[in-house]
């Protein structure tokens, strides 16, 4: 089931380019794993949730308390986006 938390995930990784397997190896699941969470299939661990908060450059509290559009801002102005891009 679709919740605000697996939206967000998906906006991240649309945000960011990454594919599902990527950040399956990321997080050391199977890429079938990460697509289940990213449809709330599968709930997200607060271990995972922490590994996703460090490769975004966000802080782990920020999945649970920031709407969508406040979390893409925080990723955005990121380091982990800004040397993923190149932007200085």
């Amino acid at each position: 089931m679709k919740t605000d938390l697996t939206d967000k995930m998906l906006r991240l990784r649309h945000l960011f380019g990454y594919s599902q397997d990527y950040l399956a190896v990321q997080l050391d699941i199977t890429q079938s794993a990460y697509s289940q969470m990213e449809c709330g299939k599968i709930e997200l661990s607060l271990k995972k949730m922490q590994k996703l908060a460090d490769i975004y450059g966000i802080e782990k509290g920020d999945f649970l308390t920031k709407q969508t559009a406040q979390l893409t801002e925080l990723a955005v102005t990121s380091q982990q986006f800004k040397r993923r891009f190149g932007v200085t």
